[in-house]
């Protein structure tokens, strides 16, 4: 029952479509589209405002100033640093490996990123041209 409903409503959207044609808008359709637009009331201005109040930067600033003061004037005797508390680690016997890469290879991927570095203004143009 619904498939021979559905086939009467497409025959007849069809004829309808048929005997209507596609209509096409006029030239300045777009453009009168645009003025309308740009007649509308904006709501409202939107205005910045910031995440947080003006007091944070200098405070911040205040505290960790005093941290760092802090550190220094405490760390002055020796032993009850709490820089000497830092465990010390030495790079002295981390040794990197070598590696060797082939010239064929360097001139690879130089020739990759010119290709990149050239499509990407071709490909610019392509859509602003679309």
């Amino acid at each position: 029952m619904k498939k021979d409903q559905n086939e009467k409503i497409d025959s007849a959207s069809k004829k309808m479509f048929k005997e209507t044609g596609l209509q096409l808008p006029d030239s300045n359709f777009e453009f009168k589209v645009m003025q309308q637009i740009q007649k509308l009331p904006i709501p409202g201005t939107i205005s910045y405002k910031a995440p947080f109040s003006k007091w944070v930067i200098p405070i911040a600033v205040i505290f960790i100033l005093g941290t760092i003061l802090s550190v220094i004037a405490l760390g002055t005797d020796g032993s009850s640093s709490l820089i000497d508390k830092i465990p010390k680690v030495s790079f002295d016997n981390l040794t990197l490996p070598s590696i060797q890469v082939p010239k064929s290879v360097i001139f690879g991927l130089l020739a990759f990123i010119a290709l990149v570095f050239a499509q990407v203004p071709l490909l610019k143009n392509s859509f602003k041209q679309q």
